[in-house]
């Protein structure tokens, strides 16, 4: 499973200096541009485990992901695809009965330390954030490893988010989600 958190932090580049002084090494950025996709009349139904979105992500390379939402906030299962024609996969996702409920837009730069993945992010719908992420069969183990590394950066209770982005943008438009801890 997928374990990702994040935080809120007003100088991404004190936090990217702080991660280098740690042993992160960040390898890349790019332009992330995601279209988030639900079947046609769902678009404020709440969500739920077992739901599920469609994001098509436009970067370095064009990802289709369909993310389905577990118990746990934060902790998502992913199917993900590489594809090739960002316009026929949109007018496939329409055929089959899929609409675009909203996009994010963000510059992030990609790093790692140790074994989780981190990004910088520079989100225009939400601000800056620090986001960690970690593939693991114990999500537990997983948030405390993230919960570490952020204390080890001095980020406070406070900033942490453990709600995708996704999930605080569809918070915004109203939507609620149901049994997620």
């Amino acid at each position: 499973m997928e374990i990702e958190t994040r935080a809120k932090v007003k100088d991404l580049s004190k936090i990217r200096k702080k991660l280098i002084e740690l042993g992160a090494k960040f390898t890349r950025a790019e332009q992330q541009d995601d279209s988030y996709f639900k079947p046609k009349g769902t678009k404020m139904e709440n969500q739920g485990p077992g739901s599920f979105i469609t994001r098509i992500r436009k970067g370095n390379k064009i990802t289709l992901t369909v993310k389905e939402l577990t118990d746990r906030s934060g902790v998502w299962r992913e199917y993900e695809t590489e594809v090739s024609d960002l316009e026929q996969t949109k007018r496939i996702l329409g055929k089959l009965g899929l609409v675009n409920i909203f996009d994010i837009n963000k510059k992030r730069e990609h790093g790692k330390i140790d074994d989780m993945a981190i990004c910088l992010d520079d989100i225009k719908q939400l601000g800056t954030y620090l986001e960690v992420e970690i593939i693991t069969g114990n999500p537990k183990e997983g948030k405390k490893k993230i919960a570490g590394l952020f204390k080890k950066l001095g980020i406070k209770e406070s900033q942490i988010e453990h709600r995708g982005y996704a999930r605080i943008i569809s918070e915004n438009m109203g939507i609620k989600f149901n049994n997620v801890k």
